[in-house]
Protein backbone atom coordinates (compact mmCIF):
# COMPACT_ATOMS: atom_id res chain seq x y z
CA UNK A 1 0.00 0.00 0.00
CA UNK A 2 1.87 3.23 -0.75
CA UNK A 3 -1.42 5.71 0.91
CA UNK A 4 1.06 9.15 0.38
CA UNK A 5 0.87 10.88 -3.41
CA UNK A 6 4.33 11.86 -5.43
CA UNK A 7 5.63 14.30 -7.39
CA UNK A 8 7.24 14.23 -10.52
CA UNK A 9 10.58 15.85 -9.77
CA UNK A 10 14.23 16.21 -11.43
CA UNK A 11 17.14 14.98 -9.44
CA UNK A 12 20.19 16.45 -8.11
CA UNK A 13 24.20 15.54 -7.88
CA UNK A 14 25.20 14.15 -4.38
CA UNK A 15 27.82 15.82 -2.61
CA UNK A 16 30.43 13.95 -0.48
CA UNK A 17 30.09 12.54 2.96
CA UNK A 18 29.33 15.45 5.73
CA UNK A 19 30.41 15.47 9.16
CA UNK A 20 29.05 14.86 12.49
CA UNK A 21 26.96 17.67 13.94
CA UNK A 22 28.22 18.71 16.47
CA UNK A 23 26.52 22.31 16.86
CA UNK A 24 23.69 19.35 18.12
CA UNK A 25 25.86 17.08 20.04
CA UNK A 26 24.41 14.31 17.94
CA UNK A 27 26.86 12.14 16.72
CA UNK A 28 27.32 9.17 13.88
CA UNK A 29 30.44 7.34 12.40
CA UNK A 30 30.79 8.74 8.76
CA UNK A 31 30.05 4.98 8.17
CA UNK A 32 27.13 4.83 8.88
CA UNK A 33 25.44 8.18 7.07
CA UNK A 34 25.31 9.52 3.37
CA UNK A 35 24.56 12.85 1.99
CA UNK A 36 21.23 13.25 -0.10
CA UNK A 37 19.76 16.34 -2.14
CA UNK A 38 16.60 18.03 -1.97
CA UNK A 39 14.83 18.20 -5.57
CA UNK A 40 13.72 21.58 -6.64
CA UNK A 41 10.14 22.46 -7.71
CA UNK A 42 10.83 25.90 -9.66
CA UNK A 43 8.48 28.38 -8.25
CA UNK A 44 7.11 26.41 -5.24
CA UNK A 45 9.68 24.49 -3.59
CA UNK A 46 13.28 23.90 -3.21
CA UNK A 47 12.85 20.94 -0.94
CA UNK A 48 10.15 18.85 -2.96
CA UNK A 49 11.97 15.35 -2.50
CA UNK A 50 14.37 13.51 -1.22
CA UNK A 51 16.80 12.03 -3.21
CA UNK A 52 19.12 9.54 -1.82
CA UNK A 53 22.11 7.55 -3.65
CA UNK A 54 21.74 3.66 -3.55
CA UNK A 55 24.32 0.93 -5.26
CA UNK A 56 23.09 -2.27 -6.54
CA UNK A 57 25.85 -4.69 -8.48
CA UNK A 58 28.50 -1.51 -8.38
CA UNK A 59 26.11 1.15 -9.90
CA UNK A 60 24.55 4.12 -8.38
CA UNK A 61 21.36 5.38 -8.46
CA UNK A 62 19.21 8.29 -6.99
CA UNK A 63 15.85 7.09 -5.17
CA UNK A 64 13.04 9.41 -3.85
CA UNK A 65 13.45 8.54 0.27
CA UNK A 66 9.69 8.03 0.69
CA UNK A 67 8.72 6.59 3.99
CA UNK A 68 5.31 6.78 3.26
CA UNK A 69 5.32 4.36 0.56
CA UNK A 70 5.94 0.86 2.15
CA UNK A 71 7.02 -0.92 -0.77
CA UNK A 72 10.35 -0.34 -2.87
CA UNK A 73 9.46 0.75 -6.81
CA UNK A 74 11.76 0.96 -9.62
CA UNK A 75 10.82 2.42 -12.67
CA UNK A 76 11.31 2.82 -16.27
CA UNK A 77 13.22 0.00 -17.74
CA UNK A 78 15.43 -0.11 -14.71
CA UNK A 79 14.44 -3.49 -13.72
CA UNK A 80 14.42 -4.95 -17.12
CA UNK A 81 17.72 -3.59 -17.84
CA UNK A 82 19.45 -5.27 -15.02
CA UNK A 83 17.85 -8.81 -15.59
CA UNK A 84 15.92 -8.22 -11.97
CA UNK A 85 12.24 -8.45 -13.64
CA UNK A 86 10.55 -11.84 -12.65
CA UNK A 87 8.57 -12.91 -15.79
CA UNK A 88 6.27 -14.74 -14.66
CA UNK A 89 4.51 -11.66 -12.03
CA UNK A 90 6.44 -8.52 -12.99
CA UNK A 91 8.01 -8.58 -10.18
CA UNK A 92 11.52 -7.38 -9.29
CA UNK A 93 14.21 -9.03 -7.30
CA UNK A 94 16.63 -7.07 -6.16
CA UNK A 95 20.07 -7.78 -5.56
CA UNK A 96 22.24 -6.52 -2.77
CA UNK A 97 21.86 -2.52 -1.72
CA UNK A 98 24.09 -0.38 0.10
CA UNK A 99 22.43 2.39 1.26
CA UNK A 100 23.64 5.14 3.76
CA UNK A 101 26.31 3.55 5.45
CA UNK A 102 24.17 -0.16 5.52
CA UNK A 103 24.20 -2.94 3.21
CA UNK A 104 20.73 -4.12 2.74
CA UNK A 105 20.31 -7.87 1.86
CA UNK A 106 18.16 -9.37 -1.55
CA UNK A 107 14.64 -8.33 -2.06
CA UNK A 108 11.76 -7.96 -3.47
CA UNK A 109 10.41 -4.26 -5.29
CA UNK A 110 7.66 -3.60 -7.01
CA UNK A 111 8.17 -2.64 -10.88
CA UNK A 112 6.19 0.35 -12.49
CA UNK A 113 8.18 0.89 -16.17
CA UNK A 114 5.21 3.68 -17.21
CA UNK A 115 7.23 5.98 -14.86
CA UNK A 116 10.10 7.31 -15.88
CA UNK A 117 10.70 10.63 -14.09
CA UNK A 118 13.14 9.08 -11.59
CA UNK A 119 14.99 5.60 -11.47
CA UNK A 120 13.15 5.05 -8.11
CA UNK A 121 11.05 4.75 -4.60
CA UNK A 122 12.76 3.60 -1.42
CA UNK A 123 9.90 2.01 0.58
CA UNK A 124 10.01 1.47 4.05
CA UNK A 125 9.92 -2.56 3.46
CA UNK A 126 13.66 -2.49 2.34
CA UNK A 127 14.73 -0.36 6.09
CA UNK A 128 12.88 -2.28 9.01
CA UNK A 129 15.04 -3.57 11.31
CA UNK A 130 17.03 -0.55 11.38
CA UNK A 131 17.00 3.06 12.55
CA UNK A 132 16.72 5.57 9.85
CA UNK A 133 18.07 8.99 10.79
CA UNK A 134 17.27 11.78 8.27
CA UNK A 135 19.22 15.10 9.43
CA UNK A 136 17.55 17.88 7.29
CA UNK A 137 19.78 20.81 8.40
CA UNK A 138 23.19 18.99 7.72
CA UNK A 139 21.38 16.71 4.77
CA UNK A 140 22.39 13.51 5.35
CA UNK A 141 20.68 10.01 5.67
CA UNK A 142 21.83 7.31 8.02
CA UNK A 143 20.66 3.62 8.83
CA UNK A 144 21.68 2.00 11.66
CA UNK A 145 21.81 -1.39 12.16
CA UNK A 146 20.77 -2.90 15.40
CA UNK A 147 23.45 -2.71 18.20
CA UNK A 148 25.20 0.09 16.74
CA UNK A 149 22.70 2.99 17.91
CA UNK A 150 24.44 5.23 19.93
CA UNK A 151 22.71 5.29 23.25
CA UNK A 152 24.27 8.43 24.63
CA UNK A 153 22.14 10.09 21.52
CA UNK A 154 19.11 9.41 23.31
CA UNK A 155 19.23 12.04 25.53
CA UNK A 156 18.65 14.51 22.15
CA UNK A 157 16.01 13.75 20.65
CA UNK A 158 12.17 13.98 21.93
CA UNK A 159 10.78 9.96 21.74
CA UNK A 160 7.26 9.32 20.63
CA UNK A 161 5.58 5.76 20.31
CA UNK A 162 4.37 4.63 17.11
CA UNK A 163 2.96 2.35 15.43
CA UNK A 164 3.08 0.27 12.33
CA UNK A 165 -0.04 0.72 10.57
CA UNK A 166 -0.71 -1.07 7.24
CA UNK A 167 2.97 -0.87 6.10
CA UNK A 168 3.20 2.96 7.42
CA UNK A 169 4.74 4.17 10.88
CA UNK A 170 2.52 6.48 12.43
CA UNK A 171 1.92 8.92 15.54
CA UNK A 172 -0.48 10.49 17.68
CA UNK A 173 -0.55 14.21 17.24
CA UNK A 174 -2.96 16.67 18.80
CA UNK A 175 -4.20 19.67 16.29
CA UNK A 176 -6.78 22.22 18.44
CA UNK A 177 -8.86 20.38 20.87
CA UNK A 178 -8.85 17.41 18.75
CA UNK A 179 -6.29 14.06 19.17
CA UNK A 180 -5.27 12.56 15.47
CA UNK A 181 -4.61 8.93 16.40
CA UNK A 182 -2.30 7.80 13.36
CA UNK A 183 -0.78 9.95 11.30
CA UNK A 184 1.39 8.89 8.48
CA UNK A 185 5.18 9.49 8.54
CA UNK A 186 5.67 10.43 5.21
CA UNK A 187 9.22 12.02 3.41
CA UNK A 188 7.81 11.29 0.45
CA UNK A 189 4.99 14.73 1.01
CA UNK A 190 8.47 16.42 1.29
CA UNK A 191 7.20 20.37 1.18
CA UNK A 192 4.26 19.65 3.25
CA UNK A 193 4.10 19.82 6.65
CA UNK A 194 0.33 18.44 7.59
CA UNK A 195 -2.30 17.06 5.21
CA UNK A 196 -5.65 16.53 7.04
CA UNK A 197 -9.24 15.82 5.23
CA UNK A 198 -11.17 18.57 3.93
CA UNK A 199 -13.66 18.71 6.81
CA UNK A 200 -10.43 19.29 9.67
CA UNK A 201 -8.97 21.51 7.05
CA UNK A 202 -11.86 23.86 7.08
CA UNK A 203 -12.44 23.86 10.89
CA UNK A 204 -8.78 24.46 11.88
CA UNK A 205 -8.12 26.81 9.27
CA UNK A 206 -11.56 28.71 9.42
CA UNK A 207 -11.85 28.68 5.81
CA UNK A 208 -15.04 27.40 4.28
CA UNK A 209 -14.72 27.93 0.56
CA UNK A 210 -11.93 26.21 -0.33
CA UNK A 211 -11.75 28.53 -3.32
CA UNK A 212 -10.15 30.90 -0.61
CA UNK A 213 -6.88 29.00 -0.06
CA UNK A 214 -4.12 31.21 0.18
CA UNK A 215 -1.71 28.23 -1.17
CA UNK A 216 -2.96 26.60 -4.42
CA UNK A 217 0.21 23.72 -6.09
CA UNK A 218 -0.91 21.32 -8.53
CA UNK A 219 1.06 18.23 -8.93
CA UNK A 220 1.01 14.31 -9.52
CA UNK A 221 0.93 11.53 -7.42
CA UNK A 222 1.33 7.95 -9.07
CA UNK A 223 0.32 9.14 -12.63
CA UNK A 224 -2.80 10.79 -10.99
CA UNK A 225 -3.24 14.58 -11.51
CA UNK A 226 -4.03 16.39 -7.72
CA UNK A 227 -4.65 19.94 -6.14
CA UNK A 228 -3.17 20.46 -2.82
CA UNK A 229 -4.70 23.62 -0.58
CA UNK A 230 -2.74 25.52 2.39
CA UNK A 231 -3.18 27.91 4.74
CA UNK A 232 -1.97 28.46 8.40
CA UNK A 233 -4.17 26.83 10.95
CA UNK A 234 -5.63 29.03 13.60
CA UNK A 235 -4.64 26.71 16.41
CA UNK A 236 -1.23 24.21 17.44
CA UNK A 237 -0.01 21.01 16.80
CA UNK A 238 1.16 19.21 19.18
CA UNK A 239 3.13 15.68 19.83
CA UNK A 240 5.14 14.49 22.62
CA UNK A 241 6.15 17.56 24.16
CA UNK A 242 6.90 19.43 20.66
CA UNK A 243 4.50 22.45 20.24
CA UNK A 244 4.22 24.01 17.08
CA UNK A 245 2.23 27.27 16.92
CA UNK A 246 -0.20 27.68 13.64
CA UNK A 247 1.42 25.71 11.45
CA UNK A 248 0.36 25.44 7.34
CA UNK A 249 -1.67 22.73 6.94
CA UNK A 250 -2.82 20.95 3.76
CA UNK A 251 -5.26 19.38 2.19
CA UNK A 252 -5.74 17.55 -1.01
CA UNK A 253 -8.32 17.43 -4.41
CA UNK A 254 -10.02 15.69 -5.90
CA UNK A 255 -11.90 13.86 -3.50
CA UNK A 256 -10.38 10.24 -4.88
CA UNK A 257 -7.26 11.63 -4.16
CA UNK A 258 -8.13 12.69 -0.65
CA UNK A 259 -8.78 8.85 0.14
CA UNK A 260 -5.95 7.46 -1.40
CA UNK A 261 -3.79 10.34 0.74
CA UNK A 262 -5.34 8.66 3.54
CA UNK A 263 -4.84 4.86 3.08
CA UNK A 264 -9.26 5.01 2.45
CA UNK A 265 -9.47 5.87 6.02
CA UNK A 266 -7.01 4.45 7.99
CA UNK A 267 -4.68 7.54 8.53
CA UNK A 268 -6.13 10.63 9.71
CA UNK A 269 -3.33 12.90 8.67
CA UNK A 270 -0.04 12.83 6.90
CA UNK A 271 3.35 14.74 8.40
CA UNK A 272 5.74 15.49 5.75
CA UNK A 273 9.46 17.07 5.58
CA UNK A 274 8.53 20.57 6.24
CA UNK A 275 7.52 20.54 9.96
CA UNK A 276 11.50 19.26 10.50
CA UNK A 277 13.36 20.96 7.77
CA UNK A 278 15.45 22.43 11.49
CA UNK A 279 15.68 19.06 13.18
CA UNK A 280 17.05 15.52 13.24
CA UNK A 281 14.43 12.60 13.21
CA UNK A 282 14.67 9.14 13.80
CA UNK A 283 12.24 6.55 12.68
CA UNK A 284 12.78 3.55 15.00
CA UNK A 285 12.19 0.30 13.10
CA UNK A 286 13.98 -1.93 14.84
CA UNK A 287 10.90 -2.79 17.04
CA UNK A 288 9.50 -4.23 18.79
CA UNK A 289 8.56 -0.74 20.24
CA UNK A 290 8.33 1.65 17.33
CA UNK A 291 9.28 5.27 17.99
CA UNK A 292 9.38 8.56 16.22
CA UNK A 293 12.69 10.72 17.71
CA UNK A 294 12.73 14.61 16.73
CA UNK A 295 15.59 16.80 17.73
CA UNK A 296 14.98 18.99 20.54
CA UNK A 297 15.55 22.65 19.72
CA UNK A 298 18.93 24.10 21.11
CA UNK A 299 20.29 20.91 22.19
Amino acid sequence: MSPSWRWWWAFWLFTPLIQADAASGISFTPQQCSTFQWSNLPGVSERAAVIVPVTMEGRTYYFQLDTGSYLTYLKGDLAQQNGWLNDSDHSVSLPQMAFAGAVLPPGKAANLPSQKSRRGTLGLSSLMGRRLVIDYPLQRVCLIEPGQWNPENDQYFEWIPAALVKGGLSIPVTLGDETLSSVLLDSGSSMFSLLIRSPEWKKYTGIEDEAGAPLKVVGGAWGHKIEVLGAAAEVSLKFGSITIQKPDVYTVRPLAEEARTFGAGVFQGVLGNALFWDRVVVMKLDGPDFALGVSKLGK
